[in-house]
């Protein structure tokens, strides 16, 4: 029987944290400690990161006296008996798009301080390899799927004196919740089910069956979890799946980040950017506000002219100085150099190679992704955040005419 509780968060973009405590009975031994985590993101061109990880787990091993009269506990050797160890769990992983490939080691080092040396050998070494991809519903707009994942996994554990441990999993994980199935070749299927209630909150649990081939008859294991999440945004997995839009209020006028003059580009967040297309009031040229001069396409009427929140997302000029026709992806608008450059270069750093053009007649600098020909190809590319490359906010900003 295992308990477990823990706080994990994030430092700036690629770095994460957790403090963990935990109790852990198994045979007549109980184990109390703490887990102290530490991850490391690495990118390396568009789609591709190394991310380093590291557990550090320091515990009391003892004999639990409830299992025994004190007559037999007194007859128990005393090895092992009140020890306390620190094991460290290293880890590696790479992500090549969707697809992720890692490896750890539960006990790469352990020592025990009680007895002064390591805990255990070279041979008694457990090791952990997976390969995982994620299928994305890009074009799942509308439907309960949308901003969903469905995961695949297969993995195997080497443990010394017993048969590896293999297996795989697929986990669909939706806006309300997930579900998942699986087969371990020791623990044998699993199934888990689960619910994200009102943004924050968490809970899901898990049954594995059991092995019919198991001679010790051990019966099902069940895993119950809860989870919150306390301000911030969610990342990538919200408590199991893809980041969720949050909505905005809007503003009657562009608003500009007031931040300390001196920034550390090194450690650019975008939450130093906050300007989204909700806090800005942008202009529309009104002679296409008459029915002669709507477009006839009735996709591109109701998106770009119509009433209502989805109008939010799409803006519509009939030209601008310099800037050809076509749909582009915009991230971010400002009226002074200053934030512009850092977010340009923070962009730059992602390795998004970002645009931009001016606006004369708002005086507006508009940083965008990509330009595109298709209204399709523009919401299949902001649908997918860009495929998988950009997670902020982002709207369409529709050029009706080409203007030198």
């Amino acid at each position: 029987t295992t308990f477990f509780t823990n706080y994990s968060g994030r430092l700036g973009d690629y770095t994460g944290v957790g403090l963990g405590a935990f109790q852990n009975d198994v045979g007549i031994f109980s184990h109390i400690g703490i887990v102290a985590n530490y991850a490391r993101t690495f990118k390396f061109g568009f789609n591709s990161s190394i991310t380093l990880g590291l557990n550090v787990i320091p515990f009391r091993r003892s004999i639990d006296r409830n299992d025994f009269t004190a007559e037999e506990f007194n007859m128990l050797p005393m090895e092992g008996n009140d020890d306390f160890l620190v094991q460290v769990m290293p880890g590696i992983s790479f992500t090549f798009g969707n697809f992720n490939l890692g490896v750890s080691s539960e006990n790469l080092l352990s020592f025990n301080f009680s007895e002064s040396d390591e805990d255990d050998t070279s041979e008694d070494k457990i090791f952990f390899g997976h390969a995982s991809y994620d299928f994305k519903f890009h074009s799942a707009k509308g439907t309960f799927l949308e901003d969903g994942l469905l995961r695949a996994t297969v993995y195997g554990k080497s443990i010394p004196d017993f048969d590896t441990q293999i297996g795989g999993n697929l986990m669909l994980d939706i806006k309300n919740g997930w579900m998942q199935v699986g087969y371990n070749s020791f623990y044998g299927g699993s199934v888990g089910l689960g619910a994200k209630l009102f943004r924050t909150f968490a809970i899901g649990g898990l049954v594995e069956l059991g092995n019919p081939g198991d001679f010790e008859g051990l019966g099902p294991t069940y895993e119950l979890i809860a989870a919150i999440e306390f301000g911030g945004k969610r990342n990538n997995s919200g408590f199991a799946g893809p980041k969720k839009k949050k909505k905005k209020k809007k503003a009657k006028k562009p608003v500009e980040t007031k931040e300390k003059e001196s920034i550390n580009i090194n450690e650019i967040n975008i939450d130093l950017f906050p300007i989204r297309p909700r806090d800005t009031v942008y202009i529309r040229d009104t002679v296409y506000l008459n029915n002669k001069n709507l477009p006839q396409d009735k996709e591109l009427r109701e998106k770009f002219y119509g009433p209502g929140e989805v109008n939010d997302r799409y803006m519509v000029v009939d030209s601008i100085e310099g800037v050809d026709y076509g749909f582009y992806l915009v991230v971010n608008v400002y009226e002074t150099t200053k934030y512009f450059r850092l977010f340009m270069k923070y962009l730059n750093q992602k390795g998004l190679g970002p645009k931009y053009f001016y606006n004369p007649a708002n005086k507006y600098r508009y940083v965008y992704l990509k330009r595109y020909e298709t209204l399709a190809e523009i919401e299949e590319a902001r649908a997918s955040d860009y495929y998988g490359r950009y997670d902020g906010e982002s709207w369409i900003l529709w050029v009706r005419k080409s203007s030198k």
